[in-house]
């Protein structure tokens, strides 16, 4: 919802800034006559002739820089607002849309330019109240997860996609808490969101036999989000977590000090719970 509020308000501003190129370009063509011919009727004033018209063309056209200047500066300070979250920017963007409706409904409405006012108030209620609903993209940088529980062993933990949405934060909390981590990933440039002391392996044939691992933790398996689900696709999913989970197994098989314990997580909201 956020990112439609966003878009919406982008929208707003950049039909600002092409109103404004439109109004600066397009006030001494033919084609607007018809615009002109309102503004004089709205003063019950007589067409004047093509000659006569030219000073308040010349001002309409003066004018589309000042609304292509405004949709410019609301669109670079909606940016900044959305990405880094400065507070003041938010309420001098709404002061300043009121002011606007007001000042120019004001004026369109004394020079009985009344259709003018009526577009005031939809575009500022257009713009305003998607305005006062939107909120940063940013969030505070939360602190590494930490364990519930420590049983003051100081454990060895090996664990496979351990650079992933899920295996970054459990690496790290078991990192600082003081627990030996190694991770087994294709990607060691992956694992630099990982803090705290770490060791990486690219291959199971890296440990060796006489090593002792106390638990395994199985997060690996290739990312299902990013591109469509294709039957190839599909295929790499389910080959990637059993080859990963058999190459466990044949791990732990050849270990002269057996794991405690092996947790194995994949997309269990996808499969439900069940055996």
């Amino acid at each position: 919802m956020q990112g439609l509020l966003y878009r919406w308000l982008l929208l707003m501003g950049a039909g600002h800034v092409l109103l404004g190129i439109v109004l600066a370009f397009a006030a001494h063509l033919p084609l607007t006559q018809g615009y002109f011919d309102y503004l004089y009727a709205a003063r019950g004033l007589p067409l004047p002739s093509p000659e006569q018209q030219v000073p308040l063309r010349t001002l309409v056209g003066l004018f589309g820089p000042t609304v292509a200047s405004w949709g410019l500066l609301f669109c670079a300070l909606l940016v900044i607002y959305r990405r880094h979250g400065l507070g003041l920017i938010k309420p001098v963007l709404i002061a300043a849309l009121l002011l606007w409706s007001l000042l120019d409904s004001a004026f369109s409405i004394a020079f009985g330019f009344t259709l003018h006012a009526y577009l005031n108030g939809a575009a500022a209620l257009a713009m305003g109240i998607p305005l006062l609903a939107l909120r940063p993209a940013t969030r505070p940088r939360s602190p590494a997860l930490t364990l519930r529980h420590d049983s003051g062993r100081r454990l060895r933990v090996l664990i496979t996609g351990g650079s992933g949405f899920i295996g970054s934060p459990l690496a790290t909390a078991l990192s600082q808490a003081g627990h030996e981590v190694l991770i087994l990933t294709r990607d060691l440039a992956s694992l630099g969101q990982v803090r705290g002391r770490i060791s990486a392996l690219t291959d199971l044939a890296q440990i060796a036999s006489d090593e002792r691992i106390d638990c395994l933790i199985n997060l690996a398996g290739e990312p299902l989000a990013g591109q469509r689900w294709n039957p190839a696709r599909k295929q790499r999913f389910l080959s990637s977590r059993l080859d990963t989970t058999d190459a466990l197994l044949q791990l732990v098989q050849r270990l002269e000090h057996k794991p405690e314990v092996l947790l194995s997580g994949s997309a269990v909201g996808y499969y439900g719970h069940w055996q």
